[in-house]
């Protein structure tokens, strides 16, 4: 994984666990959280990969010097 992928992927950990902690109650465990950034993890990579399949742009340009 690239350094940007990777920092995509933590940001949007980030952005998820954001919006879990409004929507579960207070004392919510930590099964519901894994349970509620699963789901909208989930769901966020199938939105992003309809829009990219729509658009047939890659992710990322793939550099070409680190090979």
């Amino acid at each position: 994984m690239s350094d940007q992928q990777q920092l995509k992927q933590e940001v949007l950990s980030n952005e998820v666990y954001k919006t879990c902690f409004k929507i579960l109650p207070v004392n919510a465990s930590q099964d519901e959280f894994k349970k509620c950034m699963g789901n909208y993890i989930q769901s966020y990579e199938i939105i992003q990969q309809a829009f990219e399949q729509f658009f047939k742009k890659p992710k990322f340009p793939q550099q070409q010097q680190q090979q």
